[in-house]
């Protein structure tokens, strides 16, 4: 599969976009300081790593939940949890996995060289995204096996 890395100007309207363009269900994993998550009424499974998204932070130890994204939920996902979680501020790293398989990643508080997407959005969802002034540039990567890609210490 190819990626894009993708540098983001405005990283709420980024994941909006992109969860808005997710069809069926898919898993969203944040880590970092989640105690806004509380306030949020959205069901989350704490301290649970899938296959393909795990925490990327060992030391110290930093808040973790995956989320399922699906029909039922994306509105509450796209107006409630971005605005209101710090994606900038206090979430280090999200990932997005789709059947098993890595299809978003945002590391370091979506430091430009650690944004990258699959291939699945296409060039025209990421160009309109310029135009809207939501991301400044992507760049196509071929990344072998980017979907199981895990670091350890």
């Amino acid at each position: 599969m190819n990626t894009y890395s993708v540098e983001v100007k405005k990283t709420v309207d980024f994941m909006k976009a992109i969860v808005q363009q997710i069809d069926g269900q898919a898993n969203l994993s944040l880590e970092g300081d989640l105690s806004n998550l509380e306030n949020i009424d959205i069901q989350a499974k704490v301290d649970e790593e899938t296959t393909s998204v795990k925490r990327h932070t060992i030391w110290p130890t930093l808040d973790f939940a995956v989320i399922r994204i699906n029909e039922g939920n994306k509105e509450k996902i796209i107006q409630h949890l971005f605005p209101q979680i710090g994606l900038k501020t206090k979430v280090d790293h999200v990932q997005i996995e789709k059947d098993g398989k890595l299809i978003m990643a945002a590391y370091d508080r979506f430091d430009p060289d650690c944004v990258w997407i699959g291939d699945w959005i296409g060039e025209g969802e990421l160009q309109s995204l310029i135009e809207a002034e939501i991301i400044s540039s992507f760049t196509e990567q071929k990344m072998e096996n980017w979907g199981f890609r895990t670091w350890k210490p």
